[in-house]
């Protein structure tokens, strides 16, 4: 099993810039791990979260609320 993490530096617009891009870049690079299981920290926003999500499941991982 491959187990992996991703530390994205999903902070407020505030705190972080261009958080938006940065986050759908991520979310179409999840289709390229080659991992079992992602673990995401350090999304602090609902839209990060959100965008996260959704690129986990077009890349085809179970996703946890």
């Amino acid at each position: 099993m491959r187990l992996g993490t991703f530390n994205v530096w999903g902070l407020p617009e505030a705190f972080s810039d261009d958080v938006s891009s940065r986050m759908r870049a991520l979310a179409k690079r999840l289709a390229t791990t080659d991992l079992d299981v992602l673990l995401i920290q350090e999304a602090w926003t609902r839209e990060v979260r959100r965008t996260l999500r959704q690129g986990a499941r077009r890349a085809g991982f179970a996703v946890s609320e």
